[in-house]
């Protein structure tokens, strides 16, 4: 009888390891935070621009050199983010004053902290001290060489798609190609990953690890692409745990020993950590890391088959099998991703599976026509063969595309999932699987798994009727206001351009095409793409004149007066007010919650006043609700009302 191996012994050291290098790392990061709302004198390196909201300006992603004329060891180095800096290309040194700050709380903090940029900054007059000859700003210039070669043989939008696969370069990609590839699940595809590693090296170097003919060349040549591949695209998180995941495999080639998956993915884990106590934190890493855990685990469970297949030596078995593992991949990616998409609020696609199993048979071809494209035109002559394979690559991109935003427009393409039941419903699920595998009863899984999930599927529905849930979106200073009630739904619109765009997108997460009602309270209102069944717009009431609503137990009350706007929703007895401008009342009205914009109205008492931005100061009574992100609220009409997305301020 073999010994078992006590590697269960490895899970509360692994954990401690974890915790012990997140602890280092909070404590490298204190003094960092602690030059908030100060103004030193930097001397900082570009490592990365992008177009800024003002044209003569960019954003741009620096590193700290020095700090007040003392050098920083490598160590001790961090990252800042200037949203209005002067034109500059990544490897310039410049140095100057920047007034620093802490990013704002919520996910937006979070992302910045995810890349290693912890401070925001606003910068002064600044003197250039020449430019680094490091690696990296020589590989960021040989991709904008080989990003211009694409777009210079390709119409824009190909072009474009071509760049974000092989580069990483999504400057180009419009928001209306983003959003087809994200209904149709394959906004992966725009974003360079392990994917993309293993098409490329399939395609230049053979299948298998490293190919069946000498196999040591090949790993070899493989981990110089995969090096080369992931200093060219920008190094960011989630091509550097799909890189040391491939590199890990294809050394096991070289030592002529098999790599575990599972331990090439927690060893990439590990060395993510590395880079700060918050890389965990970034959501491309995260959706990276479940997608090639749900590939793992989907090949695992295929395999039996094939070699079933094989020992058969039947031709339909192997299909079979092939089939089974093609579809088994796209299948579990797209099944372990699904909670992280549901914990950071982005839509869930439907038609995912089917469109991969389409378009990844294209992927390959196209990666490969494109970098050669890239590289024939660095060389002038060269130049017919690189508007040759464009050609190729042109006609692929084109018939993806069209897949794509045919998979789109399908009317499954976008699932309405509610949250926190669907991660509950897949922690169940995941949990009953493992433990009846464990426990060797798979002639019961089914009506074990329906026992499971069914109770729950029919309490969740029972608790849902009836329920009215709020959702803020948009702008951060006035946020839009959605709310919905047994497949009804009214909007009151606030907010700027961009306001507006976050707040579409956000009807579309929540499979909202046209509400039934939407309240246009903008004082100066301007035309929108977003329309609604019934349309009302408060600027074009008389003054201190009302109109009312009602939408199945809300009844709405839209209100001009000479100073401001309001919208009043009264929910059998719970009132929510939404306001816009100083909003004088002649008398106080009492609501329960007051969704608080750029200015405080006056002569509104709310008991919950939640603040997305603004000035929290100005809130003299009741409890003040944090939620920067944006929030929601589920309220059951005359039994209890619960927020979520934020925090209650101590005052």
């Amino acid at each position: 009888m073999r010994r078992k191996r006590g590697y269960y012994v490895l899970i509360p050291v692994v954990c401690l390891a974890g915790l012990a290098v997140q602890w280092v790392g909070l404590l490298r990061l204190a003094p960092v935070l602690d030059l908030a709302k100060s103004s030193p004198v930097l001397t900082v390196r570009v490592e990365k621009t992008v177009p800024g909201y003002r044209e003569d300006a960019v954003q741009a992603d620096l590193t700290v050199l020095e700090l007040d004329g003392k050098a920083l060891g490598p160590g001790r180095r961090f990252g800042i983010r200037c949203a209005a800096f002067p034109p500059a290309q990544p490897g310039e040194i410049l140095k100057g004053t920047f007034h620093l700050k802490i990013p704002q709380k919520g996910r937006h903090r979070r992302s910045l902290f995810a890349h290693g940029l912890y401070l925001e900054a606003d910068a002064g007059p600044l003197e250039k001290l020449g430019r680094s000859h490091v690696l990296k700003s020589w590989f960021w210039k040989l991709n904008r060489q080989m990003a211009q070669s694409v777009r210079r043989h390709l119409p824009r939008e190909e072009g474009s798609i071509l760049a974000a696969m092989t580069l990483g370069d999504k400057t180009g990609v419009t928001p209306r190609i983003q959003e087809a590839y994200r209904k149709a699940g394959v906004s992966h595809l725009l974003v360079v990953s392990g994917l993309h590693l293993s098409l490329l090296c399939a395609a230049f170097l053979g299948g298998g690890a490293a190919g069946r003919k000498r196999p040591k060349l090949r790993a070899s040549l493989a981990i110089g692409m995969v090096l080369f591949l992931v200093m060219l695209t920008g190094q960011s998180a989630s091509i550097r745990r799909a890189g040391t995941a491939a590199v890990l495999s294809y050394g096991g080639v070289l030592l002529l020993r098999a790599a575990d998956p599972f331990t090439s993915l927690a060893v990439a884990a590990f060395l993510a950590s590395l880079a700060g106590p918050y890389a965990l934190c970034d959501l491309g890493l995260e959706l990276s890391f479940a997608a090639t855990l749900g590939i793992i685990l989907g090949a695992r469970w295929v395999k039996p088959l094939k070699d079933k297949a094989k020992q058969d030596e039947s031709t339909v078995r192997c299909l079979l099998a092939r089939a089974a593992e093609g579809a088994a991949c796209p299948f579990m990616a797209a099944l372990f991703t699904l909670p992280v998409q549901l914990a950071y609020g982005l839509g869930v696609s439907g038609v995912s599976v089917m469109t991969n199993l389409l378009v990844t048979m294209l992927a390959g071809p196209i990666l490969a026509l494109g970098f050669l494209v890239e590289i024939t035109g660095l060389i002038p002559a060269l130049d017919f063969a690189s508007k040759t394979f464009a050609l190729a690559a042109g006609m692929l991109v084109r018939l993806m595309n069209h897949i794509v935003f045919h998979c789109a427009e399908l009317p499954f393409a976008r699932l309405r999932l509610p949250a926190a039941f669907s991660v509950s419903l897949w922690v169940i699920l995941a949990g009953s699987i493992l433990l009846m595998k464990k426990a060797r009863c798979r002639k019961s899984w089914w009506p074990c798994l329906a026992l499971a999930v069914i109770p729950g599927i029919l309490l969740h529905l029972i608790l849902a009727s009836g329920t009215v849930r709020l959702h803020s979106a948009g702008d951060s200073k006035d946020p839009s206001l959605v709310v919905c009630q047994s497949g009804r739904s009214l909007v009151v619109l606030r907010g700027d351009e961009y306001g507006q765009r976050m707040l579409k997108y956000h009807l579309e997460q929540l499979g909202i095409e046209k509400p039934d009602l939407l309240i246009d309270l903008r004082q100066k209102p301007l035309p929108t793409e977003i329309k609604g069944k019934w349309q009302m717009t408060v600027a074009d009431f008389e003054p201190n004149s009302t109109r009312s609503w009602k939408i199945c137990d809300i009844m709405t009350t839209s209100c001009r007066m000479k100073t401001g706007q309001m919208v009043l929703l009264d929910i059998k007895g719970y009132k929510v007010a939404v306001t816009e401008g100083e909003c004088r009342l002649a008398q106080p009205i009492q609501v329960d919650l007051l969704l608080a914009g750029s200015q405080m109205p006056k002569g509104i008492k709310a008991e919950i006043t939640a603040v997305a931005g603004g000035d929290e100061a100005e809130i003299t009574s009741g409890r003040i609700y944090m939620a920067q992100d944006g929030f929601h609220a589920v309220i059951r009409p005359e039994n209890a009302a619960l927020l979520y997305g934020g925090s209650y301020a101590s005052q």
